[in-house]
């Protein structure tokens, strides 16, 4: 049996979310466990920890009554990096072996985007796209009387002690708590709210904890954009890591 997450960000509409779980079903895994956390949630810390901690609970439950199934994590851009960084802590530090069990279970992660680069600048930038529904590419000069005064707003409020200690809390969740199986990078030098050198410095952190990593680099395709670009290639790339983590381990339907 099988059991698949897509975690995705709050810059990832409806329709998009679509696309993806369409993806996987042409994989032929069919029940996705999926979150779709709001950008108020990323920018609150307790509000995002509690969906995370609701999620978490769900994951639990969905995999203990599939207890054979491996379960592998689809997340996009840094909402999501930050969603699933909330759940892995959650489940490294819960009372019961629970939480172990399924992390032991995560087989391969996903990372479309990501990780998070959280800067005023780069949220700013994030923040406006996302309440506007559009893309983030060329925003500041589109639209500086928007991005500007949002980027020292942001700013301010990343200086607060508590944010503060949440962004860090961010990064040493991946470090402590993320499984070390494999990891699929997804990105872009086109991308303008993650810069190709913050993957890789990411990617080569994870290597260091004992992950084996894969990449692909696209050179044109904007943020969360390389599906829409280049189907069939990002389509290889996530059936081939499918295979890689898995074996020869058939996709089956799983409860939700």
């Amino acid at each position: 049996m099988f059991s698949h997450l897509l975690c995705s960000c709050s810059c990832l509409f409806p329709v998009f979310n679509h696309r993806y779980k369409q993806l996987w079903q042409s994989l032929g895994y069919h029940k996705i466990l999926s979150a779709r956390p709001p950008m108020a949630s990323i920018m609150v810390p307790a509000a995002g920890q509690l969906l995370a901690a609701k999620f978490t609970h769900r994951l639990i439950q969905t995999a203990c009554a599939n207890p054979t199934a491996p379960i592998l994590v689809h997340l996009f851009s840094g909402g999501g990096f930050i969603f699933m960084g909330w759940v892995f802590q959650l489940l490294a530090n819960i009372d019961t072996p629970d939480g172990r069990k399924v992390l032991e279970r995560i087989r391969g992660v996903i990372l479309d985007s990501s990780p998070a680069d959280v800067t005023a600048d780069v949220s700013s930038r994030a923040l406006v796209a996302a309440a506007l529904g559009r893309p983030a590419d060329g925003i500041e000069l589109d639209l500086p009387w928007l991005v500007k005064p949002a980027a020292a707003v942001v700013e301010g409020y990343f200086k607060l002690p508590f944010i503060k200690d949440a962004l860090v809390d961010k990064d040493q969740s991946w470090l402590d708590s993320a499984p070390t199986c494999p990891k699929l990078f997804l990105y872009s030098d086109a991308d303008v709210l993650i810069e190709p050198k913050v993957v890789e410095s990411f990617m080569q952190q994870q290597e260091m904890r004992g992950s084996t990593v894969y990449s692909c680099k696209w050179q044109d395709s904007a943020h969360v954009d390389h599906y829409r670009r280049y189907p069939e290639q990002y389509k290889q790339q996530v059936q081939q890591f499918v295979q890689q983590v898995l074996g020869g381990t058939q996709p089956a339907e799983t409860a939700v």
